[in-house]
């Protein structure tokens, strides 16, 4: 490759980063915590009942981390995260971590912290349950039958024990299918009772093998 091809290459990778960076800190300006004020969440318990009284889907509209902080205070904090091959590693926050409320927050722009990618609840070694739920009330422990009659149809998923396991796969076109949200599903069966359901393969919701384990929400995410 030439070095005209080279700097063209650099000054398209430059635009591209510079159109993320602008599109981000525009949806920043524009968007509104979940709530209008920090004084409805000033008080201690507050905070702590916010899982209570908003679904997951309000944390959608904070768009940086600052934004969290001026709302939630400590109860904010900021780790390293990888990739589920664990190749790539980067920035991520935390919301009421260590506890059954524990959020993650990814993000587009990680140099900022801003720009909403993805909000994650997944069960912790500490905790197997959570108070927040979905617009529709989808949260940890919601069966694989329930989730049917949300979605008002059968899905696919992820075969079990491996680095995929257990994820949706697609909505098939139901309910969910314009929600943006993804679930992890685990099994409570004997390994042996559910190995039929193993590997890097999909399989529908409605399957008889399926309907027979006890498979249920373990964590779920919602996409900006």
């Amino acid at each position: 490759m030439n070095q005209l091809a080279i700097l063209n290459l650099k000054v398209i990778g430059c635009l591209l980063l510079l159109l993320v960076f602008t599109e981000c800190k525009k949806n920043t300006q524009k968007s509104k915590p979940a709530v209008s004020s920090a004084q409805e969440v000033n008080q201690e318990s507050n905070v702590l009942d916010f899982p209570k009284q908003f679904p997951l889907d309000s944390l959608l509209s904070f768009n940086s981390e600052e934004a969290l902080i001026e709302i939630f205070g400590d109860h904010v904090t900021r780790s390293i995260s990888s990739d589920n091959e664990g190749i790539s590693e980067f920035p991520i926050t935390f919301l009421f971590r260590n506890s059954e409320n524990q959020v993650t927050f990814y993000w587009k722009d990680t140099l900022q912290m801003t720009c909403l990618k993805m909000v994650h609840i997944g069960c912790s070694t500490t905790t197997k349950a959570t108070n927040w739920k979905t617009k529709e009330g989808i949260t940890y422990g919601t069966t694989v039958q329930q989730l049917e009659e949300y979605n008002g149809k059968p899905f696919t998923f992820w075969g079990f024990e491996w680095d995929y396991g257990g994820l949706s796969s697609s909505w098939e076109g139901g309910r969910l299918e314009p929600r943006k949200m993804s679930v992890e599903l685990c099994y409570s069966n004997a390994p042996e009772e559910v190995s039929g359901l193993f590997g890097d393969r999909k399989f529908y919701s409605n399957l008889p093998t399926v309907k027979k384990a006890h498979i249920y929400i373990c964590g779920f995410s919602l996409r900006q």
